[in-house]
């Protein structure tokens, strides 16, 4: 901006959904590496102060040059100001397999489906299991075992929900109004057009990490205390939450990142509930259970 040969620039905006994308593009004389970024000395009181550019006149009231050419010099620089990086969904490129699961919902591959049901189902099987430790206790200790705990099938709706969200590019987790009857995890993917498969792995990782870094009550409860934690354990709670059976997900592009959206039904995460109820693995099974994950069918 205060490149002093910088001569023409240009701007716009994009609205994405409740934010917005600033871009300003710049004459690109000046610039370069080691170069000055404007002369000293006195501002111009008169024409021949201007000697930058031949031709140039002084505009008196500002004390600026005004030159009307051509740029002796092409080229262009870009600047951009995110008040969010946001792009809309006609621009993400689905990569990473097939689509037969959910043929309605185009924009998810079956590889991200079964990688996002395999991500959970694996970590919801080590904690009814009790091979979970909870947060940084001085003991090492693992969370109970569950007496309950579902395995979680993939769901077609809950999917077309996740794709419609994360194409707002919010970057934050959506009202619960606007989902009712589903919970929700959100996550931002630090690279754009991301296969799918390796955005949900990502994703499912950071959100069930939440446990190692501090911890729950012993005795599983969602208490406001646990709700309101400063280091967050929302998206393993809601991993964890025993009742919740269907999973369906969303990824999409916005600008420079990808984000990544999961719904849950039944919502985990109510007030005073518990997580899972605590006893012996697949004790509290109604139908079959696998004994070899400890998952309800």
């Amino acid at each position: 901006m205060a490149h002093g040969k910088t001569l023409q620039f240009g701007c716009g905006h994009q609205v994405c959904g409740t934010n917005t994308h600033i871009s300003c593009i710049y004459n690109l004389v000046g610039g370069y590496p080691h170069s000055v970024l404007y002369e000293t000395g006195k501002a111009c009181t008169k024409n021949k102060d201007c000697t930058t550019y031949k031709g140039s006149t002084c505009e008196q009231a500002d004390h600026l040059c005004v030159f009307t050419g051509k740029p002796p010099v092409p080229g262009w620089f870009i600047h951009f100001l995110f008040a969010q990086k946001c792009q809309t969904q006609a621009m993400n490129k689905i990569r990473g397999g097939e689509n037969k699961m959910c043929r309605g919902n185009k924009e998810m591959t079956d590889p991200g489906r079964k990688a996002a049901l395999e991500a959970h189902n694996k970590r919801r099987s080590q904690l009814a299991k009790g091979k979970v430790r909870n947060g940084k206790n001085p003991n090492n200790k693992n969370l109970p075992t569950a007496s309950f705990m579902a395995r979680m099938e993939y769901d077609c709706e809950a999917e077309a929900g996740a794709i419609a969200y994360a194409s707002t590019c919010a970057f934050k987790q959506s009202p619960q109004k606007d989902r009712k009857g589903y919970g929700e995890n959100v996550f931002v993917y630090n690279a754009p057009n991301a296969v799918p498969a390796d955005a949900l792995n990502a994703a499912a990782k950071k959100w069930w990490d939440q446990i190692f870094l501090d911890g729950i009550n012993w005795e599983v409860v969602f208490k406001q205390s646990l709700r309101d934690k400063k280091i967050d354990q929302k998206g393993f709670t809601q991993m964890a939450w025993a009742n919740s059976i269907k999973l369906g997900c969303g990824v999409q592009t916005c600008g420079l990142k990808s984000f990544v959206v999961c719904r849950y039904s039944p919502a985990g995460n109510v007030l005073n509930q518990t997580i899972y109820p605590i006893g012996d693995v697949c004790s509290g099974c109604v139908a079959a259970c696998k004994d070899t994950d400890g998952l309800c069918m």
